[in-house]
Protein backbone atom coordinates (compact mmCIF):
# COMPACT_ATOMS: atom_id res chain seq x y z
CA UNK A 1 0.00 0.00 0.00
CA UNK A 2 2.77 2.39 0.55
CA UNK A 3 3.93 2.17 -2.56
CA UNK A 4 1.07 2.63 -4.14
CA UNK A 5 0.68 5.75 -2.65
CA UNK A 6 4.48 6.96 -3.10
CA UNK A 7 2.97 6.26 -6.53
CA UNK A 8 -0.02 8.17 -6.57
CA UNK A 9 2.31 11.46 -5.05
CA UNK A 10 4.74 10.75 -7.36
CA UNK A 11 2.13 11.37 -10.22
CA UNK A 12 -0.17 14.12 -8.62
CA UNK A 13 3.45 15.71 -8.44
CA UNK A 14 4.02 15.55 -12.14
CA UNK A 15 0.51 16.97 -12.46
CA UNK A 16 0.61 19.83 -10.18
CA UNK A 17 4.41 20.57 -12.32
CA UNK A 18 2.53 20.60 -15.44
CA UNK A 19 -0.28 22.90 -13.90
CA UNK A 20 2.12 25.06 -12.58
CA UNK A 21 3.50 25.72 -16.28
CA UNK A 22 0.42 26.07 -17.70
CA UNK A 23 -0.67 28.63 -15.66
CA UNK A 24 2.56 30.54 -15.72
CA UNK A 25 1.53 30.32 -19.68
CA UNK A 26 -2.10 31.57 -19.38
CA UNK A 27 -1.14 34.30 -17.00
CA UNK A 28 1.60 35.78 -19.28
CA UNK A 29 -0.95 36.13 -22.14
CA UNK A 30 -3.44 37.06 -19.70
CA UNK A 31 -1.15 39.74 -18.88
CA UNK A 32 -0.34 40.83 -22.75
CA UNK A 33 -4.40 40.76 -23.15
CA UNK A 34 -4.92 43.08 -20.20
CA UNK A 35 -1.84 45.46 -21.67
CA UNK A 36 -3.55 45.05 -24.96
CA UNK A 37 -7.04 45.75 -23.44
CA UNK A 38 -5.87 48.78 -21.48
CA UNK A 39 -4.15 50.14 -25.60
CA UNK A 40 -8.42 49.73 -26.81
CA UNK A 41 -9.54 51.47 -24.48
CA UNK A 42 -7.46 54.16 -24.38
CA UNK A 43 -8.02 54.54 -28.46
CA UNK A 44 -11.65 54.21 -27.96
CA UNK A 45 -11.42 56.67 -25.54
CA UNK A 46 -9.14 59.30 -28.17
CA UNK A 47 -12.00 58.14 -31.41
CA UNK A 48 -15.07 58.90 -29.01
CA UNK A 49 -14.01 62.40 -28.14
CA UNK A 50 -12.30 63.38 -31.74
CA UNK A 51 -16.09 61.96 -33.12
CA UNK A 52 -17.48 64.27 -30.58
CA UNK A 53 -15.42 67.17 -31.31
CA UNK A 54 -16.09 66.75 -35.01
CA UNK A 55 -19.57 66.62 -34.43
CA UNK A 56 -19.59 69.86 -32.16
CA UNK A 57 -17.73 71.46 -35.45
CA UNK A 58 -20.14 70.16 -37.46
CA UNK A 59 -23.21 71.54 -35.77
CA UNK A 60 -21.48 74.54 -35.20
CA UNK A 61 -20.75 75.24 -39.07
CA UNK A 62 -24.25 73.94 -40.38
CA UNK A 63 -25.98 76.71 -38.77
CA UNK A 64 -23.60 79.32 -40.27
CA UNK A 65 -24.07 77.36 -43.59
CA UNK A 66 -27.71 78.04 -43.64
CA UNK A 67 -26.68 82.17 -42.68
CA UNK A 68 -24.66 82.68 -45.50
CA UNK A 69 -26.67 80.75 -47.95
CA UNK A 70 -29.67 83.12 -47.08
CA UNK A 71 -27.13 85.95 -47.05
CA UNK A 72 -26.57 85.06 -50.56
CA UNK A 73 -30.64 85.30 -51.44
CA UNK A 74 -30.96 89.22 -50.23
CA UNK A 75 -28.35 89.80 -53.42
CA UNK A 76 -29.99 90.83 -56.43
CA UNK A 77 -29.58 90.11 -60.27
CA UNK A 78 -30.14 94.15 -60.46
CA UNK A 79 -26.73 94.76 -58.45
CA UNK A 80 -24.55 92.65 -60.92
CA UNK A 81 -24.18 92.64 -64.25
CA UNK A 82 -24.52 89.12 -65.88
CA UNK A 83 -24.64 86.11 -64.14
CA UNK A 84 -23.04 87.09 -60.92
CA UNK A 85 -25.69 86.01 -58.87
CA UNK A 86 -25.76 82.53 -60.25
CA UNK A 87 -22.06 82.40 -59.90
CA UNK A 88 -22.48 83.10 -56.10
CA UNK A 89 -25.26 80.74 -55.62
CA UNK A 90 -22.48 77.95 -56.87
CA UNK A 91 -19.67 79.05 -53.96
CA UNK A 92 -21.68 77.02 -51.60
CA UNK A 93 -21.92 73.80 -54.04
CA UNK A 94 -18.16 74.67 -54.58
CA UNK A 95 -17.26 75.25 -51.02
CA UNK A 96 -18.83 72.04 -49.43
CA UNK A 97 -16.70 69.82 -52.26
CA UNK A 98 -13.79 71.46 -50.86
CA UNK A 99 -13.18 72.65 -54.26
CA UNK A 100 -11.79 76.25 -53.27
CA UNK A 101 -7.75 76.19 -52.88
CA UNK A 102 -6.13 78.06 -49.60
CA UNK A 103 -4.68 80.63 -51.43
CA UNK A 104 -8.02 81.77 -52.94
CA UNK A 105 -9.55 81.99 -49.55
CA UNK A 106 -6.62 83.14 -47.11
CA UNK A 107 -6.53 86.57 -48.71
CA UNK A 108 -9.89 87.37 -47.63
CA UNK A 109 -9.42 86.88 -44.36
CA UNK A 110 -7.24 89.78 -43.66
CA UNK A 111 -10.90 92.24 -43.69
CA UNK A 112 -12.77 89.74 -41.61
CA UNK A 113 -10.44 91.87 -38.98
CA UNK A 114 -11.72 95.25 -40.60
CA UNK A 115 -13.88 97.90 -38.91
CA UNK A 116 -15.86 98.20 -42.26
CA UNK A 117 -16.63 94.48 -42.84
CA UNK A 118 -19.30 94.55 -40.85
CA UNK A 119 -22.92 93.48 -42.89
CA UNK A 120 -24.43 96.67 -41.36
CA UNK A 121 -21.83 98.93 -42.77
CA UNK A 122 -21.64 97.06 -46.26
CA UNK A 123 -25.60 97.55 -46.60
CA UNK A 124 -25.07 101.50 -46.54
CA UNK A 125 -23.35 100.99 -49.83
CA UNK A 126 -25.27 98.25 -51.27
CA UNK A 127 -27.58 95.20 -50.53
CA UNK A 128 -24.65 93.28 -52.86
CA UNK A 129 -21.66 94.41 -50.28
CA UNK A 130 -23.92 93.73 -47.50
CA UNK A 131 -24.74 90.08 -48.65
CA UNK A 132 -21.12 89.10 -49.92
CA UNK A 133 -19.87 90.22 -46.84
CA UNK A 134 -22.52 88.08 -45.00
CA UNK A 135 -21.66 85.33 -47.20
CA UNK A 136 -18.04 85.68 -46.23
CA UNK A 137 -18.43 86.33 -42.36
CA UNK A 138 -20.26 83.63 -42.34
Amino acid sequence: MQVEVEAKKSEADKVAEIVGKEKKKVMKETDKANVEADKASQIKAEVEAQKASTEKDLNDALPLKDKAKAALQDISVKDFPGNFKEVLMEIPRIIEENQIPAQNINPIRAYLNEPFFKPEIMESKSLAAKGICSYIIN
